[in-house]
């Protein structure tokens, strides 16, 4: 599992979210929601853009790592 689709699941989680829930508000599929917190797949940059801006997070790319991306809480 990706950092990426623990920190989805956690974040979702934390705001007593389901998946359904999440999937609706988004736009997609509860199995494409599924898909990202198992790690099956991964977003689209613009999807990743939308969920980020649904949790109020940043999104943070490794440098060392192409294939691993984060949510990370925004501190205004």
């Amino acid at each position: 599992m990706s950092h990426f689709s623990e920190r989805l699941k956690s974040l979702r989680q934390q705001s007593s979210i389901t998946q359904a829930k999440l999937a609706d508000d988004l736009s997609v599929t509860k199995s494409l929601i599924s898909m990202y917190e198992s790690g099956q797949r991964l977003p689209s940059f613009e999807m990743l853009e939308a969920i980020a801006d649904y949790f109020n997070v940043l999104i943070i790319q490794s440098l060392i790592t192409s294939n691993s991306m984060y949510l990370e809480v925004k501190l205004d």
